[in-house]
């Protein structure tokens, strides 16, 4: 018994009486056996010890790196196509294997005949493949770029634009290039198909990355210059008072802006400005413009504004001395009003809670439920002191009140 048949029979558990593999035509014959269990038993015992079905030679012209890649091409079911391809992936480095695995990798549309024939490529480094490999990895093609990231072996001659994409891909080890040194790198890859991994790797080095990034914020696309600025605003940057400036010149990055502007020491640099956008016609600028602590009656706007938005940002910029105008819009035709009112009531202490029990019978869900988390908030705080509103009575109205 030699050794194929040897492996055959522990793979397969079959007779090795009923197979005679003493020629590579009694191999070729097994290979193309109709009984599928000696067919996929045989390549099984192939994969595992290719040099010993190598020792058995030719058939004619015929040897078995091309008979297996031949059957390949002819093969279409799954299973049977995954043993060949597992048989020849364990052969000796052959051009005709390197061929047969590229048109594998370029047209094949099974994910792991795809990345198989992608990892016997890079084990064999062949400068024709790498190339294709690397322009798959650097490629728009997302399912390609993230598999051959994954298989990449890495060397110390991978390029910046390589090591780059495979720390955006699967955390490589290897030295990623710096924004500072690949700016223009860091760039393409900003406004490519992996962005949001870019944006993602560089918030942890975000001061760094608002630093290099602010002085070419026109090469930027617009949701870039939108990140940029809130990350410049979530760190307290100081380019954040100039990003701002020139989010505001823009039209379309002008509520960012305004929105970036909500702390006080901003707000101040920017008044004139944002009280020019009080009168814009646009609410959602008019909304933001009041959100970010602009001057005014904030009482009158709520009650006189046409928009809905405007009304509502008003009305959350309300303070304790306006708790009286609160209570009015509890009484609003629009539930919306209502609700954003009782949770406004939330911040003023127990007492100005206490207003909002009504509303747990409001013909509206989403106003019982805001007003079910005020209440609730007053429950927990005046269990820590011994005294308050029974949870159980005013949570038992809303329960009634849902189910009516």
């Amino acid at each position: 018994m030699n050794n194929l048949e040897a492996q055959l029979e522990a793979a397969a558990e079959v007779k090795t009486e009923d197979l005679h593999l003493n020629t590579a035509q009694d191999l070729f014959n097994a290979i193309n056996s109709s009984d599928m269990l000696t067919r996929l038993s045989v390549l099984e015992a192939i994969a595992q010890n290719p040099n010993a079905a190598l020792g058995l030679g030719t058939d004619g012209n015929q040897d078995l790196i091309g008979f297996l890649c031949q059957e390949l091409e002819q093969v279409f079911v799954l299973e049977s196509r995954a043993y060949l391809l597992n048989a020849i992936c364990a052969m000796p480095k052959d051009p005709r294997i390197t061929a047969t695995l590229e048109r594998i990798w370029f047209f094949s549309d099974e994910t792991v005949e795809r990345i198989s024939a992608a990892i016997r490529l890079i084990q064999d480094g062949e400068a024709k493949s790498m190339a294709h490999l690397e322009a798959a990895l650097l490629g728009k093609d997302t399912n390609r770029a993230e598999s051959i990231a994954n298989i990449w072996l890495g060397s110390a001659d991978d390029s910046a634009a390589v090591r780059l994409r495979l720390a955006l891909l699967n955390d490589s080890e290897h030295e990623v290039p710096s924004l500072a040194q690949h700016k223009a790198l860091w760039l393409a890859e900003l406004q490519a198909v992996f962005a949001q991994q870019a944006r993602d790797y560089l918030e942890q080095y975000a001061l760094e990355a608002v630093e290099q990034l602010s002085p070419i914020w026109t090469h930027l696309s617009q949701e870039n210059q939108v990140w940029i600025l809130n990350l410049a605003a979530k760190t307290n940057a100081k380019q954040l008072p100039d990003l701002i400036l020139k989010a505001m010149h823009q039209e379309n990055t002008r509520l960012e802006a305004i929105r970036a502007a909500a702390y006080p020491e901003i707000t101040a640099q920017f008044q004139p400005q944002l009280e020019q956008y009080l009168l814009d016609p646009d609410p959602e600028i008019q909304a933001a413009a009041i959100r970010a602590g602009v001057g005014g009656n904030n009482r009158t706007r709520a009650l006189e504004a046409q928009s809905r938005t405007v009304r509502i940002a008003a009305i959350q910029q309300l303070k304790l001395e306006d708790s009286s105008s609160l209570l009015e819009f509890l009484q609003d035709q629009d539930w919306r009003i209502r609700s954003v009112a009782a949770e406004q009531l939330a911040t003023f202490g127990e007492k100005a809670k206490l207003l909002v029990a009504p509303l747990l019978e409001d013909p509206r869900l989403e106003v019982q439920m805001a007003a079910a988390r005020v209440v609730q908030a007053s429950v927990q705080d005046s269990g820590h002191r011994g005294g308050g509103i029974s949870r159980s009575s005013q949570f038992g109205r809303l329960e009634m009140s849902q189910n009516g």
